[in-house]
């Protein structure tokens, strides 16, 4: 689990955290915009593991929010070396990016 914080206000990191999850391929499982709640799986490949990450949103301040993700990686035979560490940082990384481009 890694929790980040943005100096924007919620309405905005929901919807770039929506992007970034679209960015990443992720199939958006459920959305709930008025508790801040994100859930999303990766689409199934045979050369990668499932992935299930869960978004939490809190506001701190009009102008600053925090971000939670909780990742879960569905490993099997032949995916045992994917971490969920890997997975938040990639997708954390993705976030950025997509904020650099508002």
């Amino acid at each position: 689990m890694n929790k980040i914080s943005f100096f924007y206000d919620v309405p905005s990191v929901f919807k770039v955290a929506l992007r970034a999850l679209e960015f990443r391929k992720f199939n958006i499982v459920e959305v709930d915009e008025e508790n801040g709640v994100i859930k999303a799986k990766s689409k199934k490949n045979i050369l990668k593991p499932a992935i299930s990450l869960e978004l939490k949103l809190k506001m701190v301040s009009e102008s600053q929010t925090s971000l939670d993700i909780n990742s879960t990686v569905n490993k099997d035979w032949h995916h045992l070396s994917d971490d969920e560490s890997k997975v938040e940082s990639k997708f954390i990384n993705t976030l950025y990016k997509c904020f650099d481009n508002i």
